[in-house]
Parts: C-alpha cells; structure tokens; sequence
C-alpha cells in the first residue's frame, strides 16, 4: 500500500519511471542513433546517420549520452558503458523520447546462446546507467543469461527478458557482488537457471565466494515474473524465480 513505500523508494520510483530524469548529462552529452539499416562507419547522430550495431555505439558513446534503437533484430552482445542510457522501442523517425513505443516497435537484443546478452560490469554503476525497453533473449552465459550485472547498479526497465540460460545464478537477471540495479517494470519470463548452483530462474541476488564479495540488494518493483525454472533454489510455484542469498535483501 502507498504509506508503507518508505520516502527514498517512492522518490526513486518516481523519478525512474518519468522516463530517465536521474540522468545528469554534461555539456557535452550526444544522442546517438542505432538502425538495422544504418552502418558503424556512420556518425549515429541522427537517423539518416544511424549506426547498425548497439555494440559499436556503446563503444563511442560516454558518460552522459542516450542511446536510440530502432525496432528490429540485433543478434549481438554488449557491455554497457557507465551512465550511459539505452532506450529501445523507436520506429526510427522520433524527434522526442516521449514519442517511442517499446511495445508496439521491439527491439530484439539476441545473445545467440554465445554469452550474457547485456553485461554491466563497471564498478559503481550508477541508475543513470539504463536498459529500458528491449525484448532480451537467448542468452547463454554464466551467472545471468539475459543481463549480468557485476559490482554495478543500472536501472532495468521496460523490457522483455525471456528465454535465457545461465549456467548458475540467474536466468534472467543476476545481479553480483554489491549489485543493487532498479528492476523496474519488466516481464521476466521462460528463463533457466541451470547446473548444481541454478539458484534465480528469473533473477539472481547473490554475494559469490570471496570474503571480500559484497551482497546484492536490488529493487525489484511492478514486474511480470512467470514460467522461471531454477535447478536448484528460487524457481518454485509460488515464487517463480527470485533467489536472494543470505547477504543480500530485496527491497
């Protein structure tokens, strides 16, 4: 019920869920364009300029940027840079965010069974670093499948995250080493968490091995989590795919 949300989680809700206000841009912030018919030798600062992979528009993009992807299949893998935002769901003609639609333009990011489809992995990741409104899929990798988050904590909105496998935590989402990431507004469903640590078919909260290894505490809020299997823990009738360990707690 709304007073039990306690002010700092309202206050985060809010200013996600607005569309990426959190973001604090430099003078300098671009905003790069990626199409299935654009090419990376081009400048990606406008649509007739689009670049065509995610993956190389990363690559150039920094601290600050957005990142627009027109509706289509990209069957590649990729490694999100540090408040760097990366918004799906655009017919490839939008002036404004505001005007996109990720549910009726998808934006298939396909990891080909070869890896985590989405990796955050640099340390200290801020909620300025954004995933929001991809279909994620066909992921193969270990601890995460569709996203890995690694001593980071992204937002993770607005997407389709399905049929994913780690081999280990988390399925779909497995968040690692002090990872807390704003899960927020997902369908995370049809993923797999295999092998004798398959803990979190749909997402995976968990401190690793090392003494040195931190908890992971995300929010998780307004997600669609079904049909998630786990061979081990966090994949039962009920729960359908959270597994949190013991120094991590979800809020």
């Amino acid at each position: 019920m709304p007073h039990l949300i306690s002010p700092r989680v309202r206050a985060l809700l809010g200013l996600v869920l607005l569309g990426g206000v959190v973001l604090t841009p430099s003078l300098e912030a671009r905003l790069w364009h990626v199409s299935p018919n654009g090419h990376d030798a081009a400048t990606g600062l406008t649509w007739a300029q689009a670049k065509r992979t995610v993956g190389a528009t990363l690559a150039a993009a920094a601290a600050g940027d957005e990142i627009w992807v027109a509706q289509g299949l990209y069957q590649e893998r990729v490694s999100m840079k540090n408040e760097v935002a990366l918004y799906g769901g655009f017919n490839g003609q939008e002036t404004d965010r505001s005007q996109r639609n990720w549910l009726l333009y998808p934006t298939i990011l396909d990891g080909n069974q070869g890896g985590a489809v989405i990796r955050c992995e640099t340390a200290g990741a801020t909620p300025a670093t954004r995933i929001d409104g991809f279909t994620i899929r066909n992921g193969r990798g270990i601890m995460g499948g569709g996203i890995a988050c690694i001593a980071s904590s992204p937002t993770i909105v607005n997407n389709l995250i399905t049929a994913n496998t780690s081999i280990g935590e988390g399925g779909g989402i497995c968040c690692y080493n002090g990872s807390n990431p704003l899960i927020l507004n997902n369908w995370i469903t049809d993923n797999l968490a295999g092998g004798d640590e398959g803990d979190g078919g749909g997402i995976a909260c968990v401190k690793g091995d090392s003494k040195q290894n931190l908890g992971s505490s995300p929010l998780i809020w307004g997600n669609v989590i079904a049909r998630n299997r786990a061979e081990e823990n966090g994949g039962g009738i009920v729960a359908k795919g959270i597994f949190v360990s013991d120094d991590g707690q979800v809020v």
